[in-house]
């Protein structure tokens, strides 16, 4: 048994390097294949938002379903105006209107528009962070 102060002993093994083609499927264990369908399916329930200019929306996306999104229209400058942002009733209540408007303006920045928030949720969201001010049409 070890001391508290002593360390663990340690055992180095050589490199080993696998190509993909020595790997037989009897290979892989069943944990290891439900591993990897559960990270694929948490990679697609990632929100993600996108959006979508000939139906003048912006959506959040979680598993492929659309969860949450914003109508706009584009004035002649290029001024995004948002008059209504939505979430499903199924959805309310757990952030994902926030989670739009972050996306949706993060989307207006790095394109280089300007907002006019005209829904009071997408009005409140965009003046309650200092970090979206400078992302408000005069």
């Amino acid at each position: 048994m070890w001391g508290r102060n002593d360390p663990a002993p340690v055992r180095v093994f050589p490199p080993v390097t696998v190509e993909p083609s020595d790997i037989e499927p009897s290979d892989i264990e069943p944990s290891d294949i439900e591993r990897n369908a559960a990270l694929s399916e948490s990679a697609s329930i990632t929100p993600r938002v996108i959006e979508r200019p000939d139906d003048h929306r912006f959506e959040l996306l979680i598993g492929g379903e659309v969860v949450s999104f914003a109508t706009y229209s584009v004035r002649p400058e290029g001024v995004v105006v948002v008059p209504h942002v939505e979430t499903r009733v199924e959805h309310r209540g757990s952030g994902h209107a926030g989670q739009l408007m972050d996306g949706m303006l993060g989307l207006l920045r790095s394109s280089g528009r300007q907002i006019v928030p005209v829904c009071p949720f997408a009005a409140a969201h965009v003046r309650s962070d200092v970090r979206y001010h400078d992302l408000l049409a005069g």
